[in-house]
């Protein structure tokens, strides 16, 4: 599963819904700050992420910069591939 950085025009702003619950291991989140200016230019608010309701539907929550260095709101290819490798080295054996 993705979503998006920031939310869009009539874009939900609460992405985990219950029906979630035991399909996710865990969920992983852009921790790199985007400019008040962005999101003013977009019409787009900061996805809030509660890490307590998080961590109670039983998935873990990890960090990582994910914004791409030339289009700022957009994942980075690169960066988004690499942390998702890394969750499956360092967590493949959870099961």
């Amino acid at each position: 599963m993705s979503t998006n950085i920031a939310t869009a025009t009539g874009t939900p702003p609460n992405f985990l819904r219950r029906r979630y619950k035991g399909a996710i291991d865990y969920v992983l989140v852009n921790s790199a700050p985007l400019s008040k200016e962005f999101f003013d230019a977009n019409n787009a608010a900061q996805v809030a992420v509660d890490e307590d309701k998080i961590n109670a539907m039983g998935m873990g929550l990890i960090k990582a910069d994910l914004i791409s260095d030339t289009d700022a709101g957009r994942h980075a290819p690169d960066k988004l591939c690499k942390a998702v490798i890394d969750i499956i080295y360092k967590f493949g054996k959870r099961h």
